[in-house]
């Protein structure tokens, strides 16, 4: 091995390091959000199953990535390497969608009668209260581990080859149609 392909790996090795460190205080960030949140809130939040159900889903999800992140390093053989990284892009789409679910309750918590019935008082308004502060939070820091981990896909994994496609359809009522992206990486 050359001298200059040793230092370039080595730099690559140090990158991706410090992106897994990133990724991984983020994860730690918002499991500690979530339980800090369930701390201050235990009763309401019992009573508001979406919540609950939602905030269970984020822990599940972060808990998975952070199993995923051992597997993405450029010492982990090549195929578990690729595989690892098809699961990791699955539970950046995952974590997205859990986001916006929670934008959604945070907003709807807003409402009047919005916590599903919950009285209004006591810990329940207090929830109502500190849902879109959560909300905004764990957002924030799922779209900045978002975007560490794809910096850290790039480094590791390879695109082998990319297409897009789609239909368009024009009807009286607006445009409708289907787009599709494929993207096979190798390692």
């Amino acid at each position: 091995m050359s001298d200059e392909y040793a230092e370039l790996r080595r730099i690559q090795q140090s990158i991706t390091q410090r992106l897994r460190e990133e990724i991984l205080t983020d994860i730690q960030r918002v499991e500690d959000e979530v339980s800090t949140f369930q701390d201050r809130h235990p009763g309401a939040l019992e009573a508001y199953a979406p919540l609950q159900a939602e905030l269970s889903n984020v822990q599940d999800l972060t808990h998975s990535l952070e199993t995923l992140m051992s597997y993405l390093d450029f010492d982990t053989e090549p195929q578990a390497r690729s595989s690892a990284g098809f699961s990791a892009i699955s539970l950046i789409g995952l974590l997205d969608t859990s986001a916006s679910r929670l934008k959604t309750i945070a907003a709807g918590a807003q409402a009047p009668g919005g916590l599903g019935g919950v009285p209004p008082s006591g810990g329940a308004h207090a929830l109502a209260g500190a849902l879109p502060s959560l909300s905004s939070r764990i957002t924030n820091w799922l779209q900045q581990l978002s975007s560490n981990l794809w910096t850290l896909l790039g480094h590791l994994l390879n695109v082998a080859n990319w297409a897009v496609g789609g239909t368009v359809n024009a009807n009286p009522f607006g445009l409708g149609g289907t787009v599709s992206v494929s993207i096979t990486f190798e390692p």
